[in-house]
């Protein structure tokens, strides 16, 4: 009875063991997009009074593209080339939930466009 038990607790440990590895080897926002790190991702404004510099953007992947919103308030969307770069990633990465969190950081009234750029660490957390 002694080696069965001593069995049965190996086994259980392994199979702990390989569950906590797996959970260590999933990808995450930051292994599936390094290359989003730093970069602007340009938005066009779809409201008239425009969010300001430094504010934070939510990001969300839908069929018809990604949108960006503050608060509740929808304030633009991105463009069709940022939009198909953001939402594969998005999409893909765990505990995304096609949602990231984005500061703006330029905006340009002349072309009523604005920037934002990913906020890895709201977005982590």
């Amino acid at each position: 009875m002694g080696e069965n038990f001593k069995r049965k607790q190996t086994e259980q440990f392994k199979h702990g063991r390989d569950q906590a590895l797996e959970h260590f080897r999933q990808e995450t926002l930051l292994t599936l997009a390094p290359d989003l790190m730093g970069r602007a991702f340009t938005c066009q404004c779809t409201s008239e009074e425009a969010p300001s510099i430094g504010e934070e953007i939510v990001l969300i992947s839908t069929p018809a593209g990604v949108n960006a919103m503050c608060g509740n308030t929808l304030v633009g969307t991105l463009s069709p080339a940022d939009a198909a770069d953001i939402a594969r990633t998005m999409n893909s990465a765990p505990g995304c939930a096609g949602m990231l969190v984005a500061t703006l950081h330029e905006h340009s009234f002349l072309t009523n466009e604005f920037s934002v750029r990913i906020s890895f660490d709201n977005a982590l957390s």
